[in-house]
C-alpha cells in the first residue's frame, strides 16, 4: 500500500509545487505591470489619500506588525509602508522577519526612506532614537508622528524563556514570590518598548505563518496575508485596512 502511495504524493507535492510557482509569478507579473501603467501612484505614498476611498475605514490601528515571510525583502517597498501609515495616522509601526534582516539593516532602510520621500522623516521616530527624537508635528493636516520598530524572532519566544529563567532565579533567592507571578506581571515584563501590542499583521508570502512573531503580544492580533510585498499598490494595503475596520474583537467573550 505504501509502495502506490508515494508515487501518488510525489504526484500531488509536483502539481501542488508548480501551482505555487505559477501563482507567485502571475502575482509579480501584476505588480510590474501596475508598476508600469501607474508609476506616479507607488512612488508617491501621499497619494494614498487621493487613490483611494480611506472615508470607508472608521477604525485604525494604533500598532501595525508588517511581517516578511518567505521572500526577498525590498526596502524601497517597505519604506512606502511608513509613508502611508504616516499619511493615515497610524502611530506605530513594526516590521519583521525571523532572522533580523531588517533589523540588522535598518540604516538602508532609512536611506531608502528618506530618498523616496524626505519631508516624511521628521514625522518618523525611529526604535533607537526613542530616548532622543521629540515628537514633531506633522504636515498635511496630521500633527502626529508614527513610531518605527524592528523586530525578530529573539524578541518572541526567546524573551519569554529568558523572562522565565530570570523569574525562577528570583523565586530562588527570594526577591519575587510564586504567588506574585502572574499575566499582569508579564504583561509588563515583556512589554515592547514605547509600543503597545500589536492590533494588526499583515504577513506576505505564499506561507500564511505567524514566523515566530511575538507570541505573547499578538493575543488579540488581527492577521492579514498578502501574496508579496514587492510593488504593493495603494488600494491592497487600504483594502486590508477596511477588513480590519469591519472585525469585531471580542477579546473572549
Amino acid at each position: 500500500m505504501s509502495t502506490l502511495l508515494r508515487p501518488i504524493l510525489a504526484l500531488l507535492h509536483i502539481i501542488y509545487s508548480t501551482y505555487l510557482f505559477i501563482t507567485i509569478r502571475w502575482t509579480l507579473l501584476q505588480c510590474e505591470f501596475i508598476k508600469f501603467i501607474r508609476p506616479r501612484s507607488l512612488k508617491l505614498p501621499e497619494n494614498i489619500l487621493n487613490e483611494c476611498d480611506v472615508d470607508e475605514i472608521k477604525r485604525l490601528p494604533c500598532h501595525l506588525v508588517f511581517v516578511v515571510g518567505c521572500e526577498e525583502i525590498s526596502f524601497v517597498d517597505l519604506s512606502k509602508i511608513i509613508d502611508w501609515c504616516v499619511a493615515l495616522g497610524i502611530s506605530h509601526v513594526s516590521f519583521y522577519d525571523r532572522y533580523g534582516i531588517i533589523k540588522d539593516n535598518s540604516p538602508v532602510f532609512k536611506r531608502e526612506l528618506e530618498k523616496l520621500r524626505p519631508n516624511v522623516m521628521p514625522r518618523v521616530i525611529w526604535s533607537d532614537n526613542f530616548s532622543t527624537q521629540t515628537t514633531v508635528n506633522g504636515t498635511n493636516g496630521f500633527k502626529s508622528t508614527t513610531k518605527v520598530n524592528f523586530l525578530s524572532y529573539d524578541d518572541g519566544k526567546p524573551t519569554i524563556v529568558k523572562l522565565t529563567k530570570e523569574l525562577c532565579q528570583a523565586v530562588v533567592v527570594g526577591s519575587v514570590k510564586t504567588n506574585e507571578i502572574d499575566s499582569n506581571l508579564l504583561d509588563e515584563k515583556l512589554k515592547i518598548h514605547h509600543f503597545p501590542d500589536p492590533d494588526i499583521a499583515i504577513i506576505t508570502g505564499n506561507t500564511f505563518s505567524t514566523f515566530g512573531l511575538l507570541p505573547w503580544h499578538t493575543r488579540i492580533t488581527e492577521f492579514f496575508n498578502l501574496s508579496t510585498h514587492h510593488n504593493l499598490a495603494p488600494k491592497d494595503f487600504i483594502n486590508i485596512l477596511k477588513m480590519y475596520a469591519k472585525c469585531e474583537q471580542r477579546y473572549g467573550k
